[in-house]
């Protein structure tokens, strides 16, 4: 029974994913905006399918530090590291308590200045 509850989340998933992965990245900022995630948490690697970390990357920093529930954060913060390409650390280190995420995130938030220039006003 297991094994197939698996299968149909992972079908449900893909699903999600192909089906977010097919709007403009302008729908996907307006879904984090509105926060209509989805149930899969397939909303941040549709956005990190779109390669813009421009238009992201400080949304992405944002929400990854505001009060949205721990799995929205982790997925979030997972798909903003691949768009730096930052392999020193992994989304548990941007969110968990115990890992002290303000050391990592002052890192990122510098990657993110080098790379796309300081917040906009």
């Amino acid at each position: 029974m297991s094994g197939e509850w698996r299968e149909h989340y992972e079908d449900a998933a893909d699903a999600d994913l192909a089906a977010m992965s097919a709007e403009s990245l302008p729908q996907l900022i307006r879904r984090v905006q509105r926060r209509e995630f989805g149930e899969y948490y397939a909303l941040w690697d549709a956005i990190a399918g779109k390669r813009d970390l421009h238009a992201v990357g400080w949304l992405m920093f944002d929400f990854i530090t505001s009060d949205a529930t721990y799995l929205h954060r982790y997925h979030c913060a997972r798909a903003l590291l691949v768009l730096l390409g930052n392999s020193t650390y992994e989304a548990a280190d941007l969110t968990v308590a115990h890992r002290e995420p303000a050391r990592a995130l002052a890192v990122v938030e510098q990657e993110l200045v080098r790379a796309i220039g300081p917040r906009r006003a």
